[in-house]
């Protein structure tokens, strides 16, 4: 073996070595990606539909705004009040929406703003209504991101006892 033929044999090995070392690395990435995403729109999936759920039974809407949605339903222990909302502690009350991420909050009884169960987090300011009542049909759009990945969401409910 010469001393040429022992280069040109290592320069080949570091070439082949980058290449793969790019193409794991590049499949990492996407991996992580879509991970995230799949994160992301199973939690705001399971805020989406737990919502859902709540408001099929609701009996009455007792307050509505773009920003959260007040209603009475019997939801197994009796008839109760439930408030649906956006949250950022930083806001004195929504809208208008001044921070870039909040919280989708859902409260029992007669609450103030920040009180209840965080349904799903990291849910992007809006920039149009996320709740929207049009005759009987509730439609809630969402937008989670996290990071760089971001995941929108859209339902609409009709609540069986209006």
């Amino acid at each position: 073996m010469t001393l040429v033929e022992l280069i040109i044999v290592i320069g080949m090995m570091v070439i082949l070595t980058t290449t793969v070392t790019f193409v794991y690395d590049l499949h990492f990435q996407s991996w992580n990606e879509g991970y995230t995403r799949s994160v992301i729109r199973g939690r705001l999936s399971q805020a989406l539909e737990l919502m859902a759920n709540r408001l099929l039974q609701a009996q009455t809407i007792d307050a509505f705004t773009e920003s959260s949605i007040t209603f009475s339903a019997d939801l197994g222990s009796g008839i109760n009040t439930y408030r649906l909302y956006l949250y950022n502690g930083n806001d004195p009350g929504c809208p208008p929406y001044t921070q870039s991420t909040y919280s989708l909050l859902s409260a029992q009884g007669s609450v103030n703003y920040g009180d209840g169960v965080v349904l799903s987090g990291d849910i992007v300011q809006p920039s149009s209504p996320p709740f929207v009542m049009s005759g009987k049909v509730i439609t809630i759009n969402l937008t989670a991101r996290r990071g760089t990945e971001q995941v929108t969401m859209t339902t609409s409910i009709r609540p069986r006892n209006l």
